[in-house]
Order: structure tokens, then sequence, then C-alpha cells
């Protein structure tokens, strides 16, 4: 009668949990990164819902000079867009913003003018962003109308 195991069962065991284990890992990478992709997603279409309020509220920015016309939103690069607040005379600062570190715009470009006391949009268009690397993409759609709805694809 003998006790234990042998060799080969352990080195037989010992190759299958490494297998299981590698599995767990490449699938919470790609559960990270669709987590990843989805925060910035919506942070993005969150603030552009923010300027179009702004915008639609006509409550003119304290630095701009003239008449408020309305929150211009463009891409600078790859990973930062700026708003700025568009006046008569003098515009308002341009306010820089980043994505969350390691995410992009797929789109090439965007330029987007929310007018002031009205909901529509001039420069509608369909913004992705995505990870450096990742095949998954969260758009952004910005209706002419004013809507702005987003999701993962």
């Amino acid at each position: 009668m003998r006790r234990g195991f042998t060799l080969i069962e352990l080195m037989v065991v010992v190759a299958i949990s490494a297998v299981v284990m590698s599995g767990g890992i490449a699938a919470y990478r790609g559960f990270a990164d669709k987590y990843q992709i989805k925060q910035a997603g919506s942070e993005f279409q969150t603030n552009l819902k923010l300027f179009q309020r702004k915008a639609m509220s006509g409550e003119k920015p304290t630095e701009c000079l003239g008449g408020f016309e309305g929150i211009r939103v463009r891409r600078i690069d790859a990973s930062n867009y700026a708003f700025q607040a568009q006046c008569g005379t003098v515009d308002g600062d341009e306010q820089i913003i980043a994505l969350p570190e390691g995410t992009i715009f797929n789109t090439a470009n965007f330029d987007l003018f929310f007018a002031t006391l009205n909901s529509a949009v001039t420069g509608a268009q369909t913004v992705e962003i995505t990870a450096t690397g990742s095949v998954n993409i969260y758009e952004v759609i910005i209706e002419a109308n004013g809507v702005i709805k987003g999701g993962l694809q």
C-alpha cells in the first residue's frame, strides 16, 4: 500500500493549474481594459452634457467680455481636449482636460459648439475613445439636435 503522489501526478496538477490561472489572468486584463475605456468614455460624455447645460443656461462666465455665445469643445491631441466660453469681445480662458491615463481618442478630430440658450450642437459627430492596443471602443454620439449618448461597442 503506497501513500502520497508520484512526481508525474504532481507535475500534471501543476500544469493544469498553470493553464487555468493564465486564462483567469487574461480574462482579468480584458475586464480591466474594458472598465478603463468605459470610465473614460462616460466621463467625457458627462462633461459634454455639463458644457451643454452651461451654454443652455445662458449664464455668462466672469472672464467672458461681451455677449456669451456658447461653449466650444475641441480635441487637442490623442489624450486631451479643451473647452472655452465663446464671447462677443474676449473669449473665456481655455481649459484643457486629459483623458484618464492609458486611454486615447480614436477619432482624428472634433470641434463642437454648444450655443447659448439652444440645445442644438454645431459639429455633431461620433467620438470614439479606446486604450492603446485595445479592441474595445466607447462611442459618444453627439447629435445635431443636442442628444448626447454613448456606450461600449
